[in-house]
């Protein structure tokens, strides 16, 4: 403890050691400083020029018109970013602005590592803002915009390179949108045509179904039900008729043979009718009565015989008109028996043709049975037809729809009514580097010159076995010395010192004027950066 707090040195012991070692401590840190100096102002400066392009949400709300591009606004970014940023138009921006001295052959570099080498000079940046969602209400995150920078060692080319990158971008977006709207227009009307086409097939297939079983359909089967009821009731009333008109013929069968065919009819008014031939027999037998009291020309026997005579040719043809109805009496003549016969022939003829409907019904009710029975099997091959047929309707029907709204977005995003990219700050002429940071570099380098001037002198200073001073002797010989003569400087010290200084100050002076020199032609002129100094020092 004793011997380390003997050994301990004072303030006055660094003092004199830096006043020794003044040299040791100023080399290293001017040559530490002067390097840093040079490295900071050596380094080439890099421009940066930098744009900002807002996505806009579409104008007209997606309520009215909704659009066939359903991706976020960052995936359509990154989407468009790996679009724009392919080897082969970054070659061209290469060439067009000269970038990285292709024109040398010998120093062209692959069109990969161009590439490469592009995008890390190239630098994009989303944009996000907290905002509602407007379907759920909740809070979120969306991308309002983003930037495009690219930098340079010349102010200008950095400039048009970020511009030809916004342009790029913009045009993309922009095709972009007209290729996804109008592909997905093409798609639904190739989709609707093949849908519409099926459902043409669908329709022809259903036709020649309904003709190859038509009236077996499942829609016409309670139909048939209800005229199989229906005609069994029109049976039932055919077979009621028909027992009545039978009853009526036995009855005026049996009244027309209780009839003469010739008997005199007793009128209601008490006046007896005599038939034609019963006249006939009265007027022939007073004819015998009168002959025989009167001449042939007696007007008596001339009016009989011309009575008699017209209603012998009266009964003759009544005879005949009346042999194919009468057939019992061809010669009848009493009405009441003709009345009676053709009542009973208008009842046989009724019963013969209703005879000939009950066949008609009966055959009626075996057709529809016959397509009652069918509609089972029918309606098994039936329905699936009809299945497909709604479902296909049913597609063509929303991929119509759809079809209607991708012309409808396909029409916004031509006329650029959509989400679209809107530069709203241009790339500008960079004014001041982004790199290097030369004051960070010059603050560096005065802490590792600091550093190794102090680092040397130490350094200088352990490998020293000379003693300096009475403390450094009472260590080594235990015990202080008697008498200490303080150090006598000569003449020759003094040269050396002189020389030393003179070597420092010319080093220092030659460090400054290649500096200025340096700053004056390779990185900005001295007047130029003397205004700047003061601007930055708040002088001007």
């Amino acid at each position: 403890m004793f011997e380390e707090e003997k050994n301990a040195k004072s303030l006055q012991d660094y003092i004199g050691m830096f006043k020794r070692r003044k040299f040791s401590l100023l080399m290293p840190s001017a040559i530490t400083f002067v390097l840093a100096a040079i490295l900071a102002f050596g380094l080439p400066a890099t421009y940066e020029s930098q744009a900002t392009i807002l996505i806009e949400e579409q104008e007209i709300p997606q309520d009215f018109v909704r659009t066939t591009i359903t991706t976020f606004a960052d995936q359509q970014v990154q989407v468009i970013s790996q679009r724009v940023l392919t080897v082969k138009n970054i070659a061209g921006i290469v060439n067009k602005f000269n970038l990285y001295d292709q024109d040398d052959p010998n120093s062209r570099l692959p069109r990969t590592e161009l590439a490469t080498l592009f995008r890390e000079n190239m630098s994009m940046e989303l944009v996000s803002a907290d905002v509602i969602d407007p379907r759920s209400g909740r809070p979120t995150q969306a991308t309002i915009a983003f930037t495009l920078a690219f930098r340079d060692e010349a102010r200008a080319t950095a400039q048009k390179v970020t511009d030809e990158l916004v342009t790029l971008f913009l045009n993309e977006n922009l095709r972009n949108r007209n290729d996804q709207a109008a592909s997905t227009e093409i798609f639904l009307s190739t989709e609707a045509e093949r849908l519409n086409n099926e459902l043409l097939n669908l329709e022809q297939s259903l036709a020649d179904f309904k003709t190859t079983n038509k009236g077996s359909l499942p829609a016409q089967y309670q139909f048939n039900l209800a005229i199989i009821e229906r005609t069994h009731r029109e049976i039932s009333d055919v077979n009621l008729r028909i027992q009545e008109l039978s009853k009526n013929r036995l009855a005026l069968a049996a009244q027309l043979s209780q009839t003469s065919s010739s008997a005199p009819t007793v009128l209601p008014s008490g006046e007896v009718v005599l038939s034609d031939l019963d006249r006939l027999k009265v007027l022939e037998s007073d004819l015998q009565r009168i002959s025989a009291l009167y001449l042939d020309n007696h007007p008596d026997v001339i009016r009989l015989n011309r009575v008699i005579s017209v209603l012998k040719n009266s009964t003759a043809t009544a005879g005949k008109s009346t042999s194919t109805d009468a057939t019992e009496n061809p010669q009848a003549g009493n009405p009441a028996y003709v009345l009676l016969n053709t009542q009973l022939s208008s009842t046989e003829y009724e019963m013969q043709s209703l005879a000939k409907k009950l066949i008609e019904l009966q055959a009626k009710i075996g057709q529809y049975e016959i397509l009652v029975k069918r509609a089972p099997n029918v309606e098994k091959n039936y329905q699936p037809l009809l299945r497909d047929y709604d479902n296909t309707t049913v597609k063509y029907q929303d991929i119509r729809s759809k079809q209607r709204e991708a012309a409808v977005s396909k029409n916004l995003e031509q006329k650029q009514k959509g989400e679209r990219f809107i530069l709203i700050e241009p790339p500008a002429l960079p004014i001041d580097p982004v790199s290097p940071n030369r004051t960070a570099i010059l603050l560096l380098g005065l802490v590792l010159a600091a550093g190794a001037g102090v680092g040397f002198t130490v350094l200088r200073e352990a490998m020293d076995v000379a003693v300096h001073g009475v403390r450094e002797l009472t260590a080594i010989m235990g015990s202080p010395p008697l008498v200490s003569i303080p150090y006598i400087t000569n003449v020759f010290d003094i040269k050396k010192s002189q020389r030393g200084w003179q070597i420092s100050l010319t080093v220092a002076v030659a460090t400054v004027i290649g500096l200025a020199i340096y700053l004056h032609f390779f990185f900005k002129p001295l007047d130029v950066l003397y205004y700047v100094v003061l601007n930055k020092l708040g002088l001007r």
